[in-house]
């Protein structure tokens, strides 16, 4: 049988109770999936370390949103001088894949590359552009200067990304073609750029051997550099700056270059004992703040066209 009805007001204050009780209920409920999307808001795509910002910025390009890229050196970093650190080398170890210059670029790199020993994939993309070397038998690091062997680089970055993120490699693979048709277009117009120097003034210098890939690609002459064979380390001596300095006034060479990642005293003393030629100081070896490898490509040569003209 039923009970006696309540009175209005207390069931005014039975329904009063229920309503805290179901908002508390619901704020709770809210709280705990809040909490629980937080914990699982982890980026749990591939994680992709590289370790020059020119590359990095390939990488980024050809991976677009299917990895997480990290690049171990900062904007304006010499790659041949940047060292490991504890955190680079940890972060490295969580990758999926690490993505270097090889051919002896990053040698303060080597050892921490060491310790991945095969559990994190490595790709030396410098290992696949048929480099060229310097006398001697060293290889020469500096592939990025010629568009094409970088063209060859990216469908290397390609395949590594895909064997790392095989869900996305039709996305991977639509990015390569976009960017490489890219690379083909900057090619070209960098070829006109360049169509203007006469022979004779296609003469280089600079302060180490980094044009060299630039050179063969677009028909000019490496006349000599102060730190030859592609090292930045080393230091010329004074009779080393005289003998560069009368070979330079002996070809007619109108300028000095240097890589814009290393001091300039060197070259400017060098321009200066050569009967005061300018000094063009080029991005070169690692990207600004912001910058971008077309960009850097384009502005490079730009400079040298402007200097030898």
């Amino acid at each position: 049988m039923w009970g006696p009805c309540p009175s209005l007001d207390k069931m005014r204050t039975i329904l009063t109770w229920r309503a805290k009780a179901l908002s508390v209920t619901l704020v709770l409920a809210l709280t705990v999936a809040a909490c629980a999307d937080e914990g699982s808001s982890g980026d749990d795509r591939p994680l992709v370390v590289v370790t020059t910002t020119i590359l990095g910025d390939v990488v980024t390009r050809v991976g677009g949103g299917a990895v997480r890229v990290v690049v171990l050196m900062p904007p304006g970093a010499d790659p041949h001088e940047y060292a490991a650190s504890a955190s680079d080398a940890a972060t490295m170890h969580d990758a999926s894949l690490v993505v270097t210059n090889g051919l002896g670029l990053e040698s303060g790199l080597a050892d921490a590359l060491a310790t991945l020993d095969g559990r994190v994939s490595v790709l030396a993309v410098g290992d696949g552009v048929d480099p060229r070397y310097f006398a001697g038998g060293v290889a020469d690091p500096h592939f990025w200067t010629d568009l094409s062997r970088m063209s060859v680089a990216t469908t290397a970055i390609r395949d590594a990304l895909v064997a790392a993120a095989p869900g996305s490699a039709a996305e991977i693979e639509a990015a390569t073609v976009a960017y490489q048709q890219e690379l083909a277009d900057l090619d070209d117009e960098v070829m006109a750029l360049l169509a203007g120097i006469p022979a004779e003034r296609r003469l280089l210098v600079a302060n180490h051997d980094f044009l060299g890939y630039f050179a063969d690609r677009y028909g000019f002459e490496v006349v000599g550099s102060l730190i030859p064979g592609g090292s930045t380390i080393e230091e010329p001596g004074a009779a080393e700056l005289a003998a560069l300095a009368d070979l330079i006034v002996e070809r007619g060479v109108r300028a000095v270059f240097a890589e814009g990642t290393k001091p300039t005293d060197l070259a400017e003393a060098l321009a200066a004992e050569a009967g005061g030629l300018p000094l063009v100081v080029l991005q070169s070896g690692a990207l600004p703040e912001g910058g971008s490898y077309i960009d850097l490509v384009r502005g490079d040569a730009t400079l040298i066209a402007d200097a030898l003209k």
